[in-house]
């Protein structure tokens, strides 16, 4: 059973304790772990699912649980990490900073930056896309409403500073969502739809004049991909699916309509016949 009280330690951590901007930050990481630890124990008995479901699909099933049914305590404690994680990450850091009323604009800007520089200390963003499938839908909702923030105003240098060096931690569990790869285990469209967005806030960077290509080359890079592309077109096909396919053509269009497009797949004079086996590939995609 999940014994640990929530003010236990785990893995060497000790559970936060304030208000501060540094603590809900923290916060934000050791409720991640918990729930981590969590779904190691009670994935048997709650199912993958259960874990991306929204907070009122779980309290349905907690409700309909009999009292002497063992995976109702994993059900509270699953609620009750909902309620952290969105306490903390989305109340807090979410909505009274880069999203609440703005009464002084530039105490809210250094507020911004603040938290920006604390989440990257804190890592607080690869943490939350490192478990992105085991969240509850809330708080991946919470996360593309943050990282869409980070990346439009660049908050705290937030791009070249923590995105550069963390350019795979970051994409590749957005690129796993946005592309519904069947290892996913929360692969619906919503969630596909929550990753496309935030790819397409990482294909707009090159709207920043402030940003070298230095630094937004390495990310697009790594979106912009002949498989990847490929893998967006079928997903634009899908007929039995109208919102995965809008948004998939969504995200396409964000792509082609990148610098980076153009330089990737610009137009060679080269004949077909000249070229090797993998560039013939390549010019006839």
């Amino acid at each position: 059973m999940f014994a640990k009280t929530p003010n236990e330690p785990i893995g060497g951590l000790k559970a936060p304790s304030g208000t501060s901007s540094d603590a809900i930050c923290r916060k934000v990481v050791y409720w991640v772990q918990r729930r981590r630890l969590l779904f190691d124990e009670a994935r048997e008995s709650l199912g993958d699912l259960m874990f991306s479901k929204t907070t009122d699909e779980v309290q349905q099933v907690y409700n309909a649980t009999a009292d002497g049914d063992p995976k109702k305590q994993h059900l509270e404690a699953l609620l009750e990490n909902n309620k952290k994680v969105l306490l903390n990450l989305y109340d807090r850091i979410v909505q009274d900073v880069f999203f609440g009323e703005v009464k002084d604009a530039k105490r809210s800007q250094k507020k911004a930056v603040e938290y920006a520089k604390l989440l990257a200390t804190h890592d607080v963003l690869c943490v939350l896309l490192g478990f992105f499938e085991g969240l509850n839908f809330e708080t991946r909702q919470a996360v593309e409403k943050l990282f869409s923030a980070l990346m439009h105003q660049n908050y705290g240098d937030f791009i070249s500073s923590y995105f550069l060096p963390n350019v795979e931690r970051i994409l590749d569990p957005i690129l796993r969502g946005g592309f519904r790869e069947h290892a996913v285990f929360s692969t619906v469209s919503a969630h596909m739809i929550i990753c496309s967005s935030m790819l397409r806030s990482c294909l707009q960077i090159d709207k920043n004049p402030n940003l070298p290509p230095a630094v937004t080359q390495p990310i697009y890079a790594h979106i912009v991909t002949g498989a990847n592309l490929e893998c967006m077109i079928a997903l634009s096909n899908t007929g039995s699916n109208f919102e995965i396919a809008s948004d998939a053509m969504a995200t396409l269009k964000e792509i082609m309509l990148c610098d980076y497009f153009g330089k990737y797949f610009r137009p060679v004079n080269k004949a077909l016949a000249d070229c090797n086996d993998d560039e013939k590939h390549r010019r006839l995609r």
